[in-house]
């Protein structure tokens, strides 16, 4: 009875009887999922000093659900569980739970965390009768433990009659180490978790990867959002969230709720080192959720969430239609004005090799020189979808500096393909090309000179290739030395794309180098005396 409506509906033991003991073993049904007993009793030994009862099983997803625990949207895979039963001092009945998740996937969508299958993780618990009578009586599970290699939690739990999670409480939740929050939660008579949390730090750098929905996550493509999942009302209150590249926001106060795996509601406030405000919210336009946020400091933003790491200074606008339409999850547009960038090696290597010319090589490797660029405006349309970022028409304006740009990183394969022109002395030859028409500035206006350039490869060690013989070409022709494709677009993913056969053509000059055991890249099979690779020191 202590799991409720739980019911064993067969089984088969042996029993062997000895004149110390006996010996219990055997197969159980429990609501037609197989598990094992093993009990010894020993004769003339108190009932607080006998072996325990140990039933165990193997319960995956299916049996789970069947025993009325569904559980798809926190856990996916085999899960090894062991029950004791043994009498205290008291001679009262102890149950204990223990649950080895090594070999399942865990998560928690809430705050994005997610332990992969192999990461050693255990839960344990002891249920015990709660409050009410008959078919309203809840079952608790106290003293309650998910430890692993970067979660521990404790705390207390109660389901109802229906064996349905309605009521938590863990005053120690802590994941990834440094993350220590309280967090309560109570289901609400609408099918809706009311959850609080409040706490010193909090590891924001898995909740920063999910905004861009690229993947990071497990993709669980058979588990469909049901209308029967709860929703999810949160108030969080957290002294400090760390981000990427050793930035943090402090004050955070966020107001959020999503219903079926929707984010409907969102007011975050916090703020930036040197006290920059850094506000989000969701509000409807038409038909369609948007995200926007706002913030004064641009690049400490870009840092946080792992965007870009070297931005400086700038005000950031962000619009994002969480309703695109076809293969986009999600598109937008991100302004940023007023800012610089200080030592990105890929924008000073394609700045080098602008300068140095054709056949600037042949002197040796090249010494990439990090420099500051000042910029006035940055505007990115993009598209997000099957783990891709897309973007098409951006540009950077800047009185010495400007490129026009498209391509698409893909956050999965960890491969970019960005293509566009740069443009020197970016005011003064705007200003010219605009005087001149469009048949010498350029489609896109970049100005009366520009040099085309590509940026291809492995995120972490790109290949640059700059053609400094398109400097010569009217701005109308321009696109004819772009060495990317003309409009780019998510592409579905298909599992049936596999490696190329032994026949296939070779990749052409544009498509991405591809990585070499032992760190190195192969080059593109057709190049010329101006391409240019970034060199690791």
């Amino acid at each position: 009875q202590i799991f409720g409506n739980l019911d064993l509906s067969g089984g088969t033991f042996n029993v062997d009887l000895s004149d110390k003991a006996a010996d219990v073993k055997g197969d159980l049904l429990v609501r037609g999922v197989l598990a094992k007993l093993n009990w010894q009793y020993l004769f003339n030994v108190t009932a607080d000093r006998q072996p325990p009862v140990r039933i165990t099983t193997l319960l995956d997803t299916a049996d789970r659900s069947q025993l009325g625990l569904d559980l798809a949207d926190i856990v996916l895979g085999e899960v090894p569980v062991e029950i004791t039963v043994q009498n205290d001092a008291r001679g009262e009945s102890v149950t204990r739970v223990r649950a080895d998740l090594t070999k399942a996937e865990l998560m928690l969508d809430a705050i994005a965390w997610k332990k992969p299958p192999g990461k050693a993780a255990t839960l344990q618990f002891e249920p015990a009768k709660g409050p009410g009578v008959g078919a309203a009586q809840r079952l608790e599970l106290q003293n309650v433990k998910l430890v692993g290699d970067d979660i521990a939690v404790e705390g207390w739990m109660a389901l109802g009659p229906d064996n349905r999670l309605r009521e938590m409480s863990f005053p120690q939740f802590s994941v990834n180490v440094v993350t220590r929050l309280d967090v309560q939660g109570k289901l609400r008579p609408d099918n809706v978790w009311d959850v609080k949390a409040k706490g010193s730090t909090f590891d924001g750098r898995d909740m920063f990867r999910a905004m861009f929905n690229l993947g990071q996550l497990s993709d669980r493509a058979h588990v469909a959002a049901s209308k029967d999942k709860p929703g999810l009302d949160l108030n969080a209150e957290i002294d400090t969230v760390i981000g990427f590249s050793d930035t943090s926001i402090r004050n955070v106060r966020i107001r959020a709720g999503r219903r079926t795996d929707r984010l409907t509601d969102l007011d975050l406030k916090s703020t930036l080192p040197g006290n920059q405000p850094f506000i989000a919210t969701v509000v409807s336009v038409g038909p369609n959720r948007q995200l926007r946020a706002h913030a004064l400091d641009a690049g400490q933003v870009f840092k946080l969430v792992g965007f870009y790491p070297n931005a400086i200074g700038g005000e950031m606008q962000l619009e994002v239609n969480l309703d695109a339409k076809g293969a986009n999850e999600k598109s937008g547009i991100l302004w940023t004005r007023n800012f610089a960038v200080l030592g990105d090696p890929v924008i000073s290597e394609v700045l080098q090799d602008a300068d140095s010319g054709p056949g600037s090589q042949a002197g040796g490797k090249k010494r990439v020189v990090r420099s500051r660029f000042d910029f006035d405006q940055m505007k990115i349309p993009f598209d997000v979808g099957s783990g891709q970022f897309v973007m098409n028409d951006a540009y950077l304006r800047g009185p010495l500096v400007g490129a026009t740009w498209r391509g698409k990183v893909d956050f999965k394969s960890q491969v970019a393909n960005i293509g566009g022109t740069y443009a020197p002395l970016s005011g003064l030859n705007s200003a010219i090309g605009g005087i001149l028409g469009p048949i010498s500035g350029g489609l896109q206006g970049e100005g009366l000179f520009g040099i085309t350039f590509a940026v291809q490869g492995p995120m972490a060690n790109p290949q640059v290739i700059v053609n400094p013989f398109s400097l010569v070409a009217p701005g109308i022709f321009r696109e004819i030395f772009q060495m990317t494709p003309e409009n780019f677009k998510v592409s579905p993913r298909s599992d049936e794309a596999g490696p190329r056969r032994k026949n296939e053509p070779a990749r052409s000059s544009s498509a991405p180098a591809v990585e070499r055991k032992g760190g190195s890249r192969a080059q593109p099979e057709s190049t010329s005396e101006w391409s240019s690779e970034v060199k690791k020191k």
